[in-house]
């Protein structure tokens, strides 16, 4: 079984020194639902 979650890109970027993380202005935090039906994703400032 291969943990996804130590070789997940986003996971390998925000284990980064703080210092190196600059976020851009285009960058907008989303966040993605899954249930049975399907996976679905919106922005955090759209609820």
């Amino acid at each position: 079984m291969i943990d996804a979650t130590i070789h997940h890109p986003i996971r390998n970027r925000w284990s980064a020194s703080p210092l190196s993380i600059t976020a851009s202005p285009g960058v907008l935090p989303t966040v993605v639902e899954q249930s049975g039906r399907g996976e679905r994703a919106f922005d955090i400032y759209s609820r």
